[in-house]
C-alpha cells in the first residue's frame, strides 16, 4: 500500500463554495472546494489533503510556494497515476523530482533534501 508514513487528521471541514480557485486549505484540518469546478472533488480534496499532511514540513524545511505545489503534485501522481497533473514548475524541477523518486514514500528526507537546492 502506497502512503506517506505521516498521520492523518481524524476530521478534515470542508467548506465548499462556488467561488476562488479549485481549492485551499487552513490547517490543522481545514479545506476549501469550489463545487462549480469540472475537475474532479474528490481529486482536490485529496490534493489539499496532501497539503495538510506535509505542511508542518514545508514550513520546517522553509519550502516555497511552487516547490511545494510540485511535491504534491508528485505525490498526487504516486496515489492517482491515472490522473496525472503537474503545475508550474519550480526552480530546479529536474533535481526535486529526481530527489522525490529517490527518496519516496520517505517525505521527510525527500523535503529536507529539496530544501538544500
Amino acid at each position: 500500500m502506497k502512503t506517506l508514513e505521516l498521520p492523518l487528521s481524524d476530521k478534515y471541514y470542508v467548506s465548499i463554495t462556488k467561488y476562488g480557485n479549485g481549492g485551499g486549505y487552513g490547517t490543522p484540518s481545514s479545506v476549501q472546494l469550489r463545487f462549480e469546478q469540472p475537475r474532479s472533488v474528490t481529486h482536490t480534496l485529496a490534493h489539499e489533503i496532501v497539503h495538510l499532511t506535509i505542511e508542518h514540513l514545508i514550513k520546517k524545511y522553509q519550502i516555497d510556494h511552487w516547490t511545494k505545489e510540485r511535491i504534491v503534485d508528485l505525490v498526487m501522481n504516486k496515489f492517482f497515476p491515472d490522473n496525472q497533473r503537474l503545475q508550474r514548475n519550480p526552480e530546479n524541477v529536474e533535481k526535486v523530482s529526481e530527489i522525490f523518486e529517490r527518496e519516496f514514500p520517505d517525505i521527510e528526507k525527500i523535503i529536507a533534501e529539496i530544501s538544500k537546492l
